[in-house]
C-alpha cells in the first residue's frame, strides 16, 4: 500500500473510528450495547439524525448544540475526532504502511 493512501484513509476514516470509540466510552460504563440503539442527545434524549452524526462536521455545522434542544455537545467529542487521525497520520508518517504501524494504531485505539 502507497503512504499517500494510507494517509487519505486514516483522514476519512479516522474520525469515523474516533466516533464509534466515543460511542463505546460513553455506553459500556453504563452497561449498554455499541452497536444497537441510535445515539441520542443527552438532554432531551432526541435521536440523532444522519447529519449530526458526520464527525467534525455535525459539531461544527450545529455549532456543539444539539439541534432540538439547544443544550451543548461537550467539545471532548470533536477533540477525540481530530486527534485520533491526527495520532494515526503521526504514526503512519513514522512507519508508513507496516506493521510498525498497526502496532501503534492498536495501541493509539487503547489509550
Amino acid at each position: 500500500m502507497d503512504s499517500t493512501l494510507l494517509y487519505i484513509l486514516i483522514i476519512v476514516l479516522g474520525p469515523m473510528l474516533a466516533s464509534f470509540l466515543s460511542v463505546v466510552i460513553h455506553r459500556v460504563p453504563k452497561g449498554e450495547g455499541i452497536v444497537m440503539g441510535r445515539s441520542r442527545c443527552p438532554v432531551c434524549d432526541h435521536a440523532l439524525g444522519p447529519f449530526e452524526l458526520i464527525p467534525i462536521l455535525g459539531w461544527l455545522i450545529f455549532r456543539g448544540k444539539c439541534r432540538h434542544c439547544g443544550a451543548g455537545v461537550p467539545f471532548r467529542y470533536l477533540l477525540l475526532e481530530l486527534l485520533l487521525p491526527a495520532l494515526l497520520l503521526f504514526a503512519a508518517w513514522q512507519n508508513g504502511p507496516s506493521l510498525l504501524f498497526l502496532r501503534d494504531t492498536i495501541f493509539i485505539v487503547l489509550l
